[in-house]
């Protein structure tokens, strides 16, 4: 095998780039190369693009095929499980029909009590769009782009996603803006605990 390091990009996540290279993730996870990322990162679900990976590349395994005929192989491709929360200015959808359209795969179903819903991607999927009933308007998820909290995009990332901060096409938001987001939401949620970790609250209610 080859011992090779890999430079995270934006949007990677572990079974990603598992996957990209022939391998299982848990081979990637526990190479002692990687304790150190490891012990930051989790379980390697949010990863930030500059992380290094190093990964153990499997031989190339070659399959024969017949001269002068058709050769058919089945290939199955994984699929990592994304779970979801929609509100409505802070009111949970709950019992709400759904159909979710991600990497070719479709599903539909109802979301649950708390406005949640979950649904599997192949593991190469990029985006997702879920469209909700009687809502016009689907709304569009990029997955594996979550940053870490302790990165500022991965604060903005959160920040958008609770409805603290407009999301932005042209770029990241102004720090003191940022901020300030921070601030609201730990106003709204720390219950008068002002010693609370903004960051680690930021995490619990998030999810993630």
């Amino acid at each position: 095998m080859t011992h090779i390091p890999y430079v995270v990009r934006t949007g990677d996540h572990l079974a990603k780039i598992a996957h990209r290279f022939g391998t299982k993730p848990d081979l990637i996870w526990s190479d002692p190369s990687n304790a150190k990322l490891r012990t930051a990162r989790g379980d390697g679900s949010i990863l930030a693009c500059g992380d290094v990976l190093y990964v153990e590349v499997p031989e190339r395994k070659w399959l024969p095929v017949r001269v002068g005929a058709v050769n058919h192989f089945v290939a199955s491709v994984p699929t990592v499980s994304v779970a979801i929360r929609i509100d409505d200015d802070g009111e949970a959808c709950a019992g709400v029909a759904y159909r979710v359209s991600c990497g070719g795969m479709e599903s539909q179903g109802t979301t649950d009590g708390n406005g949640g819903l979950q649904f599997k991607a192949p593991v190469f999927a990029e985006s997702a769009t879920v469209t909700l009933a009687g809502r016009p308007e689907p709304i569009e998820l990029l997955i594996g782009h979550l940053d870490p909290v302790e990165n500022p995009s991965g604060v903005s990332h959160r920040l958008q996603n609770l409805g603290y901060l407009p999301c932005l096409d042209e770029g990241a938001h102004p720090s003191d803006i940022v901020e300030f987001a921070l601030r609201r939401f730990q106003g709204d949620h720390a219950h008068g605990d002002s010693g609370i970790d903004a960051l680690q609250l930021l995490t619990r209610i998030h999810g993630c």
